[in-house]
């Protein structure tokens, strides 16, 4: 077995951390990172200060809508 602990959720200290501490904020994010966030919210959150458990908090609406819409298609 791993010695490492399970992550049950996304680690987004690292990113905040990092922005807090360049030194060009302006150019911090590029448009790769939104496709691979898939909008710039994530992006416009960060630079708003947010802390990472308020941007966690802001995708539960999201997760609940997205648990009810796949319930149709588990199979077991």
């Amino acid at each position: 077995m791993r010695s490492h602990p399970k992550l049950d959720q996304i680690n987004l200290d690292f990113l905040i951390d990092a922005f807090a501490k360049a030194p060009s904020k302006k150019n911090f994010f590029n448009s790769f990172f939104t496709n691979l966030a898939g909008t710039d919210n994530l992006q416009k959150q960060i630079e708003a200060g947010m802390t990472a458990s308020e941007i966690r908090a802001s995708w539960q609406e999201g997760l609940e809508a997205y648990d009810v819409m796949r319930q149709p298609y588990l199979l077991y």
